[in-house]
């Protein structure tokens, strides 16, 4: 197998996993976080980002390096439009990074420092705009 199609290989296979997570997203975790009590979600949360903030910087690194890896190949190439479909998907990407930070990081924070018997005021303000973001984040993905 040729590198560059090892890279491309890698970048399809990456950004279906993304695919499927923002999919997942939309059709059941945001509406699944919309209605689920406060003192449940800050329990499954504290959870569930103890597990993403190890592996997203990971994995966000991976598929940063495959879509650079991928457009070193294809800038090469003659015909331009699978690298303009690849910046365009990568754009993309940069665009979730933003709404992430925006929208659902401000709410881990949170999260991450409470406790279920300190649930603050703005909680429900917060975990709106988190749903909101995820909502953004699955229309990018």
């Amino acid at each position: 197998m040729k590198i560059s199609t090892a890279f491309l290989l890698t970048v399809t296979i990456l950004t279906g996993f993304l695919g499927g997570i923002g999919f997942v997203n939309f059709i059941g975790f945001g509406p699944a976080l919309k209605e689920t009590p406060a003192e449940h979600i800050v329990r499954y949360w504290q959870t569930v980002d103890s597990y993403m903030s190890v592996r997203m910087p990971v994995f966000g690194s991976v598929i940063l390096f495959s879509f650079i890896g991928t457009g070193f190949f294809l800038i090469r190439q003659p015909y331009k439009k699978p690298l303009w479909l690849l910046v365009l998907a990568l754009g993309l990407i940069l665009l979730d990074i933003v709404i992430a930070t925006k929208y659902n990081f401000p709410f881990n924070r949170l999260i991450q420092s409470i406790t279920t018997e300190t649930i603050p005021d703005n909680f429900e303000d917060l975990r709106s705009k988190s749903v909101l973001g995820f909502t953004f984040r699955s229309i990018c993905m």
